[in-house]
């Protein structure tokens, strides 16, 4: 990694739950090529991790404004789940998922959006779809360990409880530190209703990991009733 690559390191830190960091990073590839859309994508994550909302959204639309990618519309689906608007990010993820119908990312926050207004089938069909393409890059990048978390959180919401226990079981132990791996561990064990191991993974992240997956719409209840 070159050191001096402002979006290399703010990479690495976001991955690790430092968002702070991440965007301060990221703000600087901003500045030094204010043309990467990238940049200003990579910005907009840090900030809605942080919970700057308004700063993350100018951010992203900088970014469309630049070049409409499916990256972008699937951060901008992102950003309409964290109003409380469901309904309305089912339609970004639609159109991510149209160009690129084997990225599992986007297959799984179309499968969630469904799952949350009620549309079932729609939701398992997404799910499906998301846990075959995380299966196929697993496979291909075998040493990407963060994979299978996102392979265990499929299962959960497919009601293979063996399988996800025994993958994100493994993502953990290959990876513990991986901000991903933890963020995906607490939703998995969330959509297995294990709440005692939900506590025991969020003592393992950071502070800023911690809210920002406080922020989750499929947390909220569970922060509440645990701040109660």
């Amino acid at each position: 990694m070159h050191q001096d690559n402002p979006i290399d390191l703010g990479v690495k830190c976001y991955n690790s739950g430092n968002y702070t960091e991440a965007a301060v990073y990221f703000g600087k590839a901003t500045t030094r090529d204010s043309t990467n859309y990238k940049a200003f994508q990579y910005l907009a994550a840090a900030q809605d991790c942080l919970g700057e909302t308004d700063l993350a959204k100018a951010a992203l639309q900088t970014s469309l404004d630049l070049r409409d990618t499916a990256s972008a519309l699937n951060s901008m689906g992102a950003l309409l789940i964290s109003d409380g608007h469901d309904d309305q990010a089912i339609s970004f993820f639609e159109c991510a998922s149209a160009l690129k119908p084997q990225h599992y990312i986007y297959a799984l926050n179309l499968g969630d959006s469904h799952r949350r207004t009620g549309h079932s089938d729609e939701a398992k069909e997404a799910y499906g779809r998301g846990l075959y393409a995380v299966k196929t890059d697993l496979e291909a990048s075998p040493e990407e360990h963060y994979l299978r978390a996102f392979l265990a959180y499929f299962a959960a919401r497919l009601n293979d409880v063996e399988t996800a226990e025994r993958e994100i079981k493994r993502a953990r132990e290959s990876a513990s530190t991986d901000g991903r791996v933890i963020r995906r561990a607490v939703l998995t064990y969330a959509a297995l209703e294990q709440r005692d191991r939900m506590a025991d993974v969020l003592k393992t992240a950071s502070r800023e990991l911690q809210e920002d997956i406080a922020r989750h719409p499929d947390l909220r209840n569970f922060w509440g009733e645990k701040a109660a």
